[in-house]
């Protein structure tokens, strides 16, 4: 036997292997994870749009935009590692920096919209 022989596996070997790889990593995604992601993703999505949206029709519309843009680099690498948690391919620890990535985001949302209203209150006071 010469040296490729013995160091391939033999082809049911590969297609057990190859039929292993195609599923997930650790097994199906619970459905209360799907629900949790679905409705986080929703909220960001919404509060991200508004901050867009609030943002815009102001006075000083770059300084809110750029604000807005920052978030949006922010959900950018979320919505990466929920496709990569959604194949399998990060281990289900994940799920809680996902999850906290999320609300952090949420929360700079807020934030963006408290100042997108303070400033809008200076420039009605001016």
């Amino acid at each position: 036997m010469d040296y490729y022989q013995r160091s391939c596996p033999d082809p049911e070997t590969l297609d057990a292997i190859s039929s292993a790889s195609e599923g997930l990593l650790f097994g199906e995604i619970r459905q209360r994870d799907k629900v949790i992601c679905i409705v986080l993703t929703l909220i960001t999505l919404a509060m991200l749009l508004a901050c867009l949206i609030f943002g815009l029709t102001q006075p000083k519309p770059m300084l809110n935009l750029f604000f807005t843009l920052t978030i949006a680099t922010f959900c950018v690498s979320e919505l990466i590692l929920i496709f990569w948690y959604r194949r399998g391919e990060l281990d289900p620890k994940f799920r809680y920096l996902i999850c906290y990535n999320a609300i952090c985001i949420i929360f700079m949302c807020i934030c963006c919209l408290m100042f997108i209203a303070k400033e809008t209150e200076q420039t009605k006071l001016n």
